[in-house]
């Protein structure tokens, strides 16, 4: 299939903002073609918005710039600091030293947001792993078993349910609504299962 460049940039726009648009038929290009737009899409998926924006913040805290990060970048003033300094129980009250040793070892807002935005960012990592991988399993495993090979035919040749499966969890989850057929889902529509777990 030729596809020209203003459609080829098109339709890769269109992947990567999760918009599903397209001027070809999607299903039409070549398995390679398709990987690659399928490796978009997963990008695009947590890398363009949420993920940078927290690698950037958990960045900035780590640096000594980055403590006013949440102020604006305003003047610090220490005397007016309402962050809960260990050194503050340290020096005003009458305690043990070991109570003390283990005052010094907590961690300051700064580091504690620092690790705060680390632990979001391997929580959506996780997360998105646990999606695709159950959606990947689940339809897969679903069409493998009680879907014949009419139902997996594209250009007189029948896919890997696998494959079929890879891309419709990698589209559905990113909004995409590609397929690897020219009919889309149509031939699906009275499958309850499928139908849900697209949904979801």
């Amino acid at each position: 299939m030729d596809v020209t460049y203003l459609d080829a940039w098109f339709t890769t726009v269109s992947t990567i903002c999760s918009c599903g648009l397209t001027t070809i038929d999607f299903a039409q290009l070549s398995h390679a073609s398709q990987l690659i737009m399928m490796g978009f899409a997963f990008i695009s998926g947590f890398a363009i918005s949420t993920l940078p924006a927290l690698i950037i913040k958990a960045q900035t805290h780590k640096t000594t710039q980055g403590t006013n990060v949440d102020d604006d970048h305003d003047k610090y003033d220490p005397e007016n600091d309402d962050n809960c300094k260990t050194s503050h129980f340290q020096s005003n009250l009458n305690l043990p030293p070991h109570i003390r040793a283990e005052l010094s070892r907590l961690p300051t807002p700064v580091q504690l947001r620092y690790r705060a935005y680390i632990m979001c960012i391997i929580l959506i990592l996780s997360l998105y792993f646990t999606i695709y991988t159950s959606g990947f399993i689940a339809i897969g495993t679903w069409l493998e078993t009680h879907r014949s090979a009419r139902y997996l035919m594209q250009n007189n040749a029948t896919l890997s349910p696998w494959y079929i499966s890879g891309m419709l969890t990698l589209f559905s989850f990113n909004q995409n609504g590609l397929t690897p057929f020219s009919t889309s889902l149509a031939r699906y529509v009275d499958d309850v299962f499928l139908n849900i777990i697209f949904v979801l």
